[in-house]
């Protein structure tokens, strides 16, 4: 008890002594510590990069070699040797009784549908082997059907380019009665001068019936052509096909069904190979088409043009891609002609933009038209973009009376086309190089002239008639597919005589000058057609034709029905 009091009193008295203390005494900063703030950094690794485990493939297995055979035989009976290669091949065998003939053969490690296909070149076989099993027959005549994937459609086209100048002269002579009542005609001669030149262009597409006459060729080829008649004649019922003139009438082993694209065939093994090859080639060849784009554009030529586009300038410019093909003969000449030009696309973008852009040192340069039009292999294709301007042809009838004339008019419409047509037709090789046959025809109407007809102008009637400008140009041509020809030079003058005046004044001789403004105006222009044919492989937007997809519109898709509005309808 005492001693908790002692040390009660001890701590009341030492507290403020220390609390003194304390206070009083210098301030010491901390200690540092080594090995803290001072601790050397670390050099910062990298972090490696990701490893990619390599897909491990199996080894591959060795193929197993194929087995093949040595056959050395001569004058052997078919049907003896095809059993022994079938039993040394393990092969199942079914062989007719009609099988005849021998076989000479020297074969060394072939395999066996190699020596199969030799013999059946020898001996008139034919065989198929399936499921391990191999079936020989004789290679009478049989049916196999062909589908011709081709429109039931012929086509015939004809074009006529003429040019014909007539100046008729008309003699006179001096006409009488003889003495029997006859009479007679002296010298009355009608002499016509005439030049005319004239292009006749006529094309006859007709695929069904060459197709039917060239099977029914392939048929009558020697060695084929007895077996297959014998045959046919006993099987006058199947019936007939349609076919072509001459021999192709009344064969009834070939029939066709146009509206289906079906043809079927009876013939011998080696005569349906013959036939499969050949509708190949024709189909593969007669579907090739041609994207076919025509630019024409005309060119008001400056005062220091008058004498034409100079396309060797026009060449100097990297940017033209103008490259001259052929020289023609005249390098006498200051500039000497050339017979063509192509633009290749070697420097990218819009090789016809840039040259009409190049164009535009010589003077102005007008697009008329800008067509693409596409065609099949020896098809003719029209592209036809005209206005057509209507007159009317006149006829005045009058009757006279004893009292009165009575004049009647009658009137018939006609139209002329004014625009521009382009025909062509392409031809497209395996080296995909087109030829075309091109003839565009550019027409517009300049004026129009009134039909002097004295019938008109005593009933005061005017009868107007349109003159019309044609510019044409017919052609045989071969490009290559992407490239541009050029066709050019065809010139004119344009020219237009305008006056105004104060009436009567204007028109006093001499001085008529003083009151009458004169406008005329002559302007030479060049016509310039650019042709590039595109030959097209995949006609589709997602193909050849995706640059045009940009122009169709986007198909709209139906709302998509909200989940959420599902759940509330519940």
């Amino acid at each position: 008890m005492i001693f908790h009091k002692i040390t009660k009193l001890l701590a009341l008295i030492l507290l403020p002594i220390l609390a003194l203390t304390s206070c009083g005494g210098p301030t010491r900063p901390p200690a540092f510590s080594e090995g803290h703030l001072d601790k050397a950094i670390e050099p910062q690794s990298h972090i490696p990069a990701a490893v990619s485990q390599t897909t491990l493939l199996p080894a591959p297995k060795a193929r197993p070699p194929i087995e093949t055979y040595t056959v050395v035989v001569s004058g052997v009976s078919a049907k003896d040797l095809l059993f022994s290669m079938a039993r040394d091949a393990h092969i199942n065998l079914d062989i007719h009784d009609d099988i005849k003939g021998t076989v000479t053969l020297n074969a060394i490690d072939q395999t066996f549908p190699q020596i199969l296909e030799r013999i059946s070149q020898q001996t008139a076989i034919r065989y198929s082997l399936e499921d391990n099993t191999l079936r020989v027959r004789a290679d009478l005549p049989y049916l196999q059907s062909y589908i011709i994937d081709y429109v039931n459609i012929a086509r015939q086209s004809k074009g006529i380019i003429r040019v014909a100048t007539n100046i008729g002269s008309t003699g006179q002579g001096n006409i009488g009665d003889s003495d029997d009542g006859s009479s007679s005609s002296g010298s009355n001669e009608n002499e016509n001068n005439s030049s005319l030149t004239e292009v006749v262009l006529t094309s006859n597409n007709n695929f069904w019936d060459t197709l039917t006459h060239n099977i029914i060729e392939i048929l009558n080829e020697a060695g084929g052509a007895s077996q297959t008649q014998e045959t046919a004649s006993t099987n006058e019922s199947i019936g007939t096909g349609s076919s072509s003139s001459g021999s192709s009438e009344n064969n009834s082993n070939v029939i066709v069904n146009r509206e289906s694209g079906l043809i079927m065939v009876r013939a011998t093994y080696q005569q349906h190979k013959e036939i499969q090859s050949f509708v190949d080639s024709v189909l593969n060849i007669s579907k090739r088409q041609v994207m076919i784009e025509a630019t024409i554009a005309e060119i008001k030529l400056s005062d220091r043009y008058q004498a034409g586009i100079d396309w060797s300038v026009v060449a100097e410019d990297p940017t033209s891609g103008i490259n001259i093909l052929t020289d023609l003969a005249g390098s006498n000449l200051a500039v000497p002609p050339f017979s063509s030009l192509t633009l290749n696309d070697t420097i990218g973008g819009n090789q016809i933009s840039m040259t009409l852009k190049a164009l535009e040192e010589f003077g102005d340069v007008q697009v008329l038209s800008s067509p693409k039009i596409m065609a099949i292999n020896n098809q003719p294709a029209i592209l036809k973009v005209v206005d057509n301007i209507v007159y009317f042809e006149l006829d005045v009838n009058t009757s006279l009376s004893q009292v009165t004339s009575l004049t009647t008019f009658e009137t018939q419409i006609k139209t002329v086309p004014v625009g521009f047509v382009m025909s062509v037709t392409p031809y497209i090789n395996e080296h995909e190089a087109v030829t075309l046959n091109i003839r565009p025809t550019i027409s517009r109407v300049i004026d129009t002239v009134n039909d002097p007809n004295p019938a008109f102008k005593n009933a005061d009637v005017v009868s107007s008639v349109p003159i019309i400008q044609i510019r044409e140009i017919e052609s045989i041509l071969t490009i290559n597919s992407g490239d541009t020809a050029v066709i050019g030079g065809l010139m004119q003058d344009t020219v237009n005589d305008k006056s105004q005046g104060v009436p009567v004044l204007s028109s006093i001789p001499f001085i008529g000058a003083l009151f009458r403004y004169d406008d005329d105006t002559r302007e030479k222009s060049e016509l310039i057609i650019f042709i590039r044919p595109v030959v097209i492989h995949h006609a589709s937007l997602t193909g050849d034709l995706s640059e045009y997809q940009k122009f169709l519109p986007k198909p709209i898709t139906a709302p998509k029905k909200d989940n959420a509005d599902d759940n509330d309808a519940e």
